[in-house]
């Protein structure tokens, strides 16, 4: 177990850190809830009128389709956050990645059709602060909402209604994806994976905010140029932590 001397240590570690400017202050925790919040409204109404418009196409006629729509409510979507902000390790500039998990009648060209549109029309957004990366190896919607930039992937599973609860480390929900899709929940899956494996999710927390921080100090910190990314940063001090369970995290660095 830790010492004293490891205890003291820790605590002036932390005292460093956010001296550095590394933790996020609580009026940033609010902008980036709200964030949030915005595009899971728009997310929503985005799910619910394409189950509305796939009703219709079902439906023979208005009478149908206003019978259709009134017998059962329309299926929900639901946004996951992974990488830093998951792992509640991000800086106070950092970028939100997130993946909006969706029912089968939400489909890929709808999400950079329609979704999209609600987006560039959204009056926090507007039209020049969306990208749309269709053909990326991973497809993304780039947007920036106020001041936050926002990473927004898409996973449609090919079920009628998402399980309730969503739990994305099954297996199951995998089942007749594409490529595309699996890679796109692969940041929310690896996210839950560390989190589940490590012995103290607070220590790791902590040893890996110091790591992030020194490997940019040292100029390391860059997966494009093949260095270490931040999801690098994260296994090793993982690994570390599952090594040194009973660790301090000035221990652990």
């Amino acid at each position: 177990m830790p010492a004293e001397h490891d205890a003291a240590a820790s605590e002036a570690l932390v005292h460093t850190l956010r001296e550095l400017g590394v933790y996020e202050s609580d009026a940033g925790k609010a902008v980036r809830t709200g964030v949030l919040d915005r595009l899971r409204a728009i997310a929503d109404a985005w799910c619910e009128n394409e189950w509305a418009l796939a009703i219709a196409e079902r439906a023979c006629d208005g009478a149908d389709c206003e019978r259709a729509l009134a017998a059962s409510a329309p299926p929900r979507c639901e946004l996951r956050t992974f990488g830093s902000v998951r792992l509640d390790v991000h800086t106070p500039d950092a970028d939100i990645d997130v993946v909006l998990v969706a029912p089968r009648h939400c489909t890929r060209r709808a999400f950079f059709d329609t979704l999209v549109a609600a987006l560039e029309s959204d009056a926090h957004i507007g039209a020049g602060g969306v990208m749309a990366v269709r053909d990326a190896y991973t497809p993304v919607v780039k947007l920036r909402v106020g001041a936050t930039d926002v990473d927004l992937l898409f996973a449609p599973l090919a079920c009628d209604e998402l399980p309730e609860p969503l739990d994305v480390m099954d297996d199951a929900v995998l089942e007749g994806l594409d490529e595309a899709a699996i890679r796109s929940l692969n940041g929310a899956r690896v996210a839950e994976m560390l989190l589940s494996l490590v012995p103290d999710p607070a220590v790791f927390r902590v040893a890996l905010r110091a790591v992030k921080r020194w490997a940019r100090c040292k100029g390391l910190y860059s997966n494009v140029l093949g260095l270490l990314g931040g999801v690098n940063c994260a296994i090793l001090a993982a690994f570390v932590c599952q090594r040194y369970p009973n660790a301090a995290p000035s221990t652990v660095v």
